[in-house]
């Protein structure tokens, strides 16, 4: 959590309040990092610089 933003913390805090919670961090190179929060198996988001959600990240996630 170190590696996000006060505005991806932020919102990060609130989703986790509803039961989301973060799996890991993107590091795409020459780009920041992505960290994608979870619902649950299937359900996860992007949590984008700005602390907007990326409900259709173009990544896949393994099972």
């Amino acid at each position: 959590q170190n590696q996000l933003n006060d505005t991806q913390l932020r919102v990060l805090r609130e989703l986790e309040y509803f039961g989301w919670e973060l799996k890991f961090v993107r590091h795409p190179k020459l780009r920041d990092p992505v960290p994608v929060v979870f619902a649950d198996e299937r359900n996860y988001v992007a949590l984008r610089a700005d602390g907007s959600l990326d409900e259709r990240p173009r990544f896949k996630v393994r099972h």
